[in-house]
């Protein structure tokens, strides 16, 4: 990959399992070799398309990072919530840390909506993997109750 530049693959874990993702390299990089690496999961807008919006959008359009950033494409809204598409997240994660030499001190995770209950439950099913965690705006299903345990998640990223 050319720095700079942001590109579609596939990954398919151990488990059978396969995620499409996007991956940016930083434009101004002269080596991958000890950047952070961040993980980045979409809202529901981004379900199959994981360049509609967010964080990749931004990067499409020209926004840099000083660091490697994958964003995760969910195939359905369970998936974020689905331990075998975790699973297969953190395989793809260890997989592109190893590649480009990544600090492995420096794997951060976010998301927002659909994506921060994602990051949540990524974090909470790996939880002295990540450096940083930023779930923005996990959704909820009404009035403030939190949607498939997360209230539990946060909880336990607390601890």
């Amino acid at each position: 990959m050319t720095p700079g530049t942001f590109n579609k693959f596939s990954y398919t874990g151990k488990n059978g399992r396969t995620i499409n993702y996007c991956i940016y390299l930083p434009a101004n990089a002269t080596t991958t070799t000890g950047l952070p690496l961040h993980l980045y999961m979409g809202g529901s807008g981004e379900v199959r398309k994981a360049e509609a919006g967010g964080l990749a959008k931004l990067l499409k359009e020209g926004q840099q990072s000083t660091g490697i950033v994958v964003v995760l494409e969910a195939t359905e809204s369970k998936d974020y919530q689905n331990s075998v598409y975790l699973e297969t997240a953190k395989e793809l994660s260890d997989s592109v840390a190893a590649k480009y030499k990544c600090d492995v001190k420096r794997i951060s995770i976010s998301g927002h909506s659909l994506g921060g209950a994602g990051c949540i439950s990524m974090a909470e099913k790996y939880p002295d993997y990540f450096s940083v965690v930023v779930p923005v705006c996990g959704y909820n299903t009404a009035r403030g109750r939190q949607a498939g345990g997360l209230e539990q998640g946060y909880q336990n990223l607390a601890k």
